[in-house]
Protein backbone atom coordinates (compact mmCIF):
# COMPACT_ATOMS: atom_id res chain seq x y z
CA UNK A 1 0.00 0.00 0.00
CA UNK A 2 1.32 3.43 -0.93
CA UNK A 3 1.94 5.85 1.89
CA UNK A 4 0.01 9.09 2.25
CA UNK A 5 3.08 11.00 1.14
CA UNK A 6 3.22 9.00 -2.11
CA UNK A 7 -0.44 9.48 -3.04
CA UNK A 8 -1.50 12.94 -1.86
CA UNK A 9 0.12 15.65 -3.96
CA UNK A 10 0.28 18.28 -1.20
CA UNK A 11 2.29 15.80 0.89
CA UNK A 12 4.24 14.23 -1.96
CA UNK A 13 5.41 17.65 -3.14
CA UNK A 14 5.58 19.43 0.21
CA UNK A 15 8.85 21.42 0.39
CA UNK A 16 11.49 19.61 2.40
CA UNK A 17 14.16 22.32 2.33
CA UNK A 18 14.30 26.10 2.36
CA UNK A 19 15.43 25.99 -1.27
CA UNK A 20 12.18 24.26 -2.28
CA UNK A 21 9.96 26.64 -0.30
CA UNK A 22 8.23 29.47 -2.19
CA UNK A 23 8.94 32.44 0.08
CA UNK A 24 10.55 35.84 -0.46
CA UNK A 25 13.74 36.69 1.47
CA UNK A 26 14.01 33.15 2.84
CA UNK A 27 17.81 33.32 2.90
CA UNK A 28 17.55 35.71 5.86
CA UNK A 29 16.08 32.89 7.94
CA UNK A 30 19.19 30.69 7.82
CA UNK A 31 21.23 33.09 9.98
CA UNK A 32 19.10 32.13 12.98
CA UNK A 33 20.29 28.50 12.92
CA UNK A 34 24.01 29.03 13.40
CA UNK A 35 23.78 28.38 17.13
CA UNK A 36 21.17 26.03 18.59
CA UNK A 37 21.26 27.86 21.91
CA UNK A 38 20.16 31.14 20.34
CA UNK A 39 17.43 29.95 17.96
CA UNK A 40 14.55 32.40 18.50
CA UNK A 41 10.84 31.79 18.68
CA UNK A 42 9.05 32.24 15.36
CA UNK A 43 5.63 33.56 14.43
CA UNK A 44 4.79 32.63 10.82
CA UNK A 45 1.88 34.70 9.56
CA UNK A 46 -0.19 35.04 6.41
CA UNK A 47 -3.74 36.26 5.97
CA UNK A 48 -4.30 33.48 3.44
CA UNK A 49 -4.11 29.69 3.94
CA UNK A 50 -1.96 27.38 1.84
CA UNK A 51 1.07 29.67 1.52
CA UNK A 52 3.63 27.41 3.23
CA UNK A 53 3.62 28.34 6.92
CA UNK A 54 3.34 24.75 8.15
CA UNK A 55 5.95 23.60 5.65
CA UNK A 56 8.42 26.19 6.94
CA UNK A 57 7.78 25.14 10.54
CA UNK A 58 8.59 21.54 9.62
CA UNK A 59 11.71 22.62 7.76
CA UNK A 60 12.94 24.61 10.77
CA UNK A 61 12.42 21.59 13.03
CA UNK A 62 14.34 19.36 10.62
CA UNK A 63 17.15 21.88 10.15
CA UNK A 64 17.64 22.24 13.90
CA UNK A 65 17.27 18.49 14.60
CA UNK A 66 15.07 19.40 17.56
CA UNK A 67 12.85 17.11 19.58
CA UNK A 68 9.43 18.49 18.77
CA UNK A 69 5.75 18.37 19.55
CA UNK A 70 3.03 19.69 17.26
CA UNK A 71 -0.30 20.95 18.58
CA UNK A 72 -3.16 22.18 16.43
CA UNK A 73 -4.06 25.12 18.58
CA UNK A 74 -7.47 25.61 16.97
CA UNK A 75 -8.49 22.15 18.26
CA UNK A 76 -6.43 21.86 21.47
CA UNK A 77 -7.02 25.45 22.48
CA UNK A 78 -7.75 25.24 26.21
CA UNK A 79 -5.50 26.09 29.11
CA UNK A 80 -5.32 22.44 30.25
CA UNK A 81 -3.44 21.51 27.07
CA UNK A 82 -0.96 24.32 27.70
CA UNK A 83 -0.40 23.39 31.35
CA UNK A 84 -0.31 19.62 30.95
CA UNK A 85 1.08 18.97 27.48
CA UNK A 86 3.12 22.02 26.48
CA UNK A 87 4.62 22.78 29.88
CA UNK A 88 5.56 19.14 30.47
CA UNK A 89 7.26 18.86 27.07
CA UNK A 90 9.02 22.22 27.30
CA UNK A 91 10.50 21.38 30.69
CA UNK A 92 11.77 17.89 29.85
CA UNK A 93 15.33 17.17 28.74
CA UNK A 94 15.94 16.56 25.05
CA UNK A 95 17.22 13.28 23.62
CA UNK A 96 20.19 14.89 21.86
CA UNK A 97 21.28 17.74 24.12
CA UNK A 98 19.72 20.38 21.85
CA UNK A 99 16.85 22.71 22.60
CA UNK A 100 13.41 21.32 21.98
CA UNK A 101 10.65 22.83 19.82
CA UNK A 102 6.94 23.35 20.47
CA UNK A 103 5.03 23.90 17.23
CA UNK A 104 1.61 25.49 17.70
CA UNK A 105 -0.24 25.45 14.38
CA UNK A 106 -3.19 27.83 13.86
CA UNK A 107 -2.22 29.59 17.07
CA UNK A 108 -4.87 32.29 16.77
CA UNK A 109 -7.35 29.61 17.82
CA UNK A 110 -6.00 29.61 21.38
CA UNK A 111 -8.05 31.27 24.08
CA UNK A 112 -6.74 34.43 25.74
CA UNK A 113 -6.28 32.50 28.98
CA UNK A 114 -4.18 29.88 27.17
CA UNK A 115 -2.02 32.55 25.55
CA UNK A 116 -1.45 34.30 28.88
CA UNK A 117 -0.37 30.98 30.41
CA UNK A 118 1.89 30.23 27.46
CA UNK A 119 3.70 33.55 27.82
CA UNK A 120 5.21 32.52 31.15
CA UNK A 121 6.13 29.06 29.83
CA UNK A 122 8.05 30.65 26.94
CA UNK A 123 10.04 32.72 29.43
CA UNK A 124 10.61 29.96 32.00
CA UNK A 125 11.89 27.34 29.56
CA UNK A 126 13.70 29.57 27.06
CA UNK A 127 17.02 27.80 27.70
CA UNK A 128 15.48 24.43 26.88
CA UNK A 129 12.78 25.11 24.28
CA UNK A 130 11.94 27.42 21.40
CA UNK A 131 8.45 27.90 19.97
CA UNK A 132 7.01 28.14 16.47
CA UNK A 133 3.55 29.63 15.94
CA UNK A 134 1.58 29.84 12.72
CA UNK A 135 -1.38 32.17 12.33
CA UNK A 136 -3.58 33.64 9.64
CA UNK A 137 -4.50 36.60 11.86
CA UNK A 138 -1.53 38.10 13.67
CA UNK A 139 -3.68 40.45 15.75
CA UNK A 140 -5.27 37.46 17.49
CA UNK A 141 -1.90 36.59 19.04
CA UNK A 142 -1.36 38.64 22.19
CA UNK A 143 1.41 41.23 22.05
CA UNK A 144 3.55 39.64 24.83
CA UNK A 145 3.87 36.50 22.63
CA UNK A 146 4.39 38.45 19.38
CA UNK A 147 7.15 40.49 21.00
CA UNK A 148 9.00 37.30 21.95
CA UNK A 149 9.04 36.03 18.35
CA UNK A 150 10.73 36.70 15.06
CA UNK A 151 7.74 37.45 12.84
CA UNK A 152 7.99 36.05 9.32
CA UNK A 153 5.27 37.50 7.13
CA UNK A 154 4.48 35.33 4.13
CA UNK A 155 4.35 38.06 1.53
CA UNK A 156 2.49 37.37 -1.68
CA UNK A 157 4.63 34.71 -3.38
CA UNK A 158 6.15 35.23 -6.80
CA UNK A 159 3.83 33.85 -9.48
CA UNK A 160 6.76 32.69 -11.60
CA UNK A 161 8.05 30.59 -8.70
CA UNK A 162 4.59 29.09 -8.30
CA UNK A 163 4.37 28.36 -12.02
CA UNK A 164 7.74 26.62 -11.95
CA UNK A 165 6.60 24.44 -9.04
CA UNK A 166 3.30 23.48 -10.66
CA UNK A 167 5.03 22.80 -13.96
CA UNK A 168 7.49 20.54 -12.13
CA UNK A 169 4.61 18.57 -10.59
CA UNK A 170 2.92 18.20 -13.97
CA UNK A 171 6.11 16.86 -15.51
CA UNK A 172 6.73 14.44 -12.63
CA UNK A 173 3.15 13.12 -12.90
CA UNK A 174 3.21 12.98 -16.73
CA UNK A 175 0.33 15.47 -16.93
CA UNK A 176 -0.23 17.39 -20.14
CA UNK A 177 -1.52 20.76 -19.01
CA UNK A 178 -1.43 23.84 -21.20
CA UNK A 179 0.61 26.82 -20.04
CA UNK A 180 -2.49 29.03 -20.16
CA UNK A 181 -4.38 26.59 -17.92
CA UNK A 182 -1.58 26.64 -15.33
CA UNK A 183 -1.57 30.45 -15.34
CA UNK A 184 -5.36 30.52 -14.98
CA UNK A 185 -5.12 28.10 -12.07
CA UNK A 186 -2.59 30.38 -10.37
CA UNK A 187 -4.59 33.56 -10.96
CA UNK A 188 -7.82 32.08 -9.62
CA UNK A 189 -6.36 30.54 -6.43
CA UNK A 190 -3.54 33.00 -5.73
CA UNK A 191 -1.85 32.97 -3.25
CA UNK A 192 -3.20 29.62 -1.98
CA UNK A 193 -0.59 27.22 -3.38
CA UNK A 194 -2.15 24.27 -1.56
CA UNK A 195 -5.44 24.73 -3.42
CA UNK A 196 -3.55 24.89 -6.72
CA UNK A 197 -1.82 21.59 -6.02
CA UNK A 198 -5.05 19.96 -4.86
CA UNK A 199 -6.65 21.02 -8.15
CA UNK A 200 -3.76 19.48 -10.09
CA UNK A 201 -4.40 16.22 -8.24
CA UNK A 202 -8.10 16.37 -9.13
CA UNK A 203 -7.19 16.88 -12.79
CA UNK A 204 -4.77 13.97 -12.59
CA UNK A 205 -7.33 11.68 -10.95
CA UNK A 206 -10.26 12.51 -13.21
CA UNK A 207 -8.27 13.03 -16.39
CA UNK A 208 -10.30 16.19 -16.90
CA UNK A 209 -9.11 19.79 -16.69
CA UNK A 210 -11.88 21.68 -14.99
CA UNK A 211 -11.78 24.98 -13.14
CA UNK A 212 -13.65 25.62 -9.92
CA UNK A 213 -14.66 28.99 -11.32
CA UNK A 214 -16.53 27.36 -14.23
CA UNK A 215 -18.16 24.80 -11.96
CA UNK A 216 -19.23 27.50 -9.51
CA UNK A 217 -20.81 29.47 -12.35
CA UNK A 218 -22.83 26.39 -13.34
CA UNK A 219 -23.98 25.98 -9.74
CA UNK A 220 -24.93 29.67 -9.56
CA UNK A 221 -26.91 29.20 -12.77
CA UNK A 222 -28.65 26.17 -11.24
CA UNK A 223 -29.68 28.24 -8.22
CA UNK A 224 -31.27 30.86 -10.44
CA UNK A 225 -33.03 28.17 -12.52
CA UNK A 226 -34.23 26.16 -9.48
CA UNK A 227 -32.42 23.03 -10.71
CA UNK A 228 -32.74 21.10 -7.45
CA UNK A 229 -31.47 17.77 -8.81
CA UNK A 230 -28.24 19.34 -10.06
CA UNK A 231 -27.72 21.20 -6.79
CA UNK A 232 -28.25 18.06 -4.73
CA UNK A 233 -25.89 15.92 -6.84
CA UNK A 234 -23.14 18.53 -6.79
CA UNK A 235 -23.48 19.03 -3.03
CA UNK A 236 -22.92 15.32 -2.40
CA UNK A 237 -20.45 14.72 -5.25
CA UNK A 238 -17.46 14.79 -2.92
CA UNK A 239 -15.52 16.99 -5.36
CA UNK A 240 -17.55 20.21 -5.23
CA UNK A 241 -15.80 22.65 -2.88
CA UNK A 242 -18.70 23.82 -0.74
CA UNK A 243 -16.87 26.35 1.43
CA UNK A 244 -15.04 27.84 -1.53
CA UNK A 245 -18.33 28.19 -3.39
CA UNK A 246 -19.73 30.06 -0.38
CA UNK A 247 -16.95 32.64 -0.77
CA UNK A 248 -17.53 32.78 -4.52
CA UNK A 249 -21.27 33.32 -3.96
CA UNK A 250 -20.64 36.08 -1.44
CA UNK A 251 -18.63 37.96 -4.07
CA UNK A 252 -21.38 37.37 -6.66
CA UNK A 253 -24.03 38.82 -4.37
CA UNK A 254 -22.25 42.14 -4.19
CA UNK A 255 -21.44 42.07 -7.88
CA UNK A 256 -25.20 41.84 -8.57
CA UNK A 257 -26.44 43.77 -5.53
CA UNK A 258 -27.98 46.50 -7.70
CA UNK A 259 -29.97 43.87 -9.59
CA UNK A 260 -31.28 42.05 -6.50
CA UNK A 261 -31.65 45.01 -4.19
CA UNK A 262 -30.61 45.49 -0.58
CA UNK A 263 -33.34 43.29 0.93
CA UNK A 264 -32.60 40.17 -1.15
CA UNK A 265 -28.84 40.69 -0.99
CA UNK A 266 -28.87 40.91 2.81
CA UNK A 267 -31.09 37.83 3.13
CA UNK A 268 -28.80 35.74 0.92
CA UNK A 269 -25.69 37.04 2.71
CA UNK A 270 -27.28 35.92 5.96
CA UNK A 271 -27.72 32.40 4.57
CA UNK A 272 -24.04 32.33 3.62
CA UNK A 273 -23.14 33.41 7.16
CA UNK A 274 -25.32 30.61 8.54
CA UNK A 275 -23.30 28.01 6.65
CA UNK A 276 -20.02 29.39 8.03
CA UNK A 277 -21.41 29.65 11.56
CA UNK A 278 -22.86 26.15 11.77
CA UNK A 279 -19.85 24.57 10.05
CA UNK A 280 -17.52 26.15 12.64
CA UNK A 281 -19.49 24.56 15.48
CA UNK A 282 -19.32 21.11 13.90
CA UNK A 283 -22.61 20.74 11.99
CA UNK A 284 -22.84 18.48 8.93
CA UNK A 285 -21.59 20.68 6.10
CA UNK A 286 -23.61 19.11 3.28
CA UNK A 287 -26.88 19.42 5.18
CA UNK A 288 -26.43 23.04 6.25
CA UNK A 289 -25.12 23.98 2.80
CA UNK A 290 -28.05 22.38 0.98
CA UNK A 291 -30.53 23.93 3.38
CA UNK A 292 -29.10 27.40 2.78
CA UNK A 293 -29.04 26.89 -1.00
CA UNK A 294 -32.75 26.01 -0.97
CA UNK A 295 -33.46 29.16 1.00
CA UNK A 296 -31.41 31.22 -1.46
CA UNK A 297 -33.47 29.78 -4.33
CA UNK A 298 -36.60 30.94 -2.54
CA UNK A 299 -35.14 34.40 -1.96
CA UNK A 300 -34.08 34.71 -5.61
CA UNK A 301 -37.62 33.97 -6.70
CA UNK A 302 -39.38 36.28 -4.27
CA UNK A 303 -41.57 38.86 -5.99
Amino acid sequence: MQSLRDTIFVEKYRPQTLEELILKNKTKITKFFDNNKTIPNFLLVSNKPGTGKTSLARIIINMTNADSIKINASDDRGIDIIRQKVKKFAGALSTNGKRRCVFLDEAEGMTRQSQDSLKSIIETYADNTFFIFTANEQNKIIEPIRSRCIVIDFELPDKKDIYDRLDYICRKENMEVKTDDVHRLIDYNYPDIRSMINTLQLWHTTGKIEFDEDRFMEFWKALKEKNIDYIYLETYSGTFKLLEFIKFLFDKLFEYSDKYGLDKTSKMANEIAEVEKHYNIGANLEIIFLNSMLKIIRILNEK
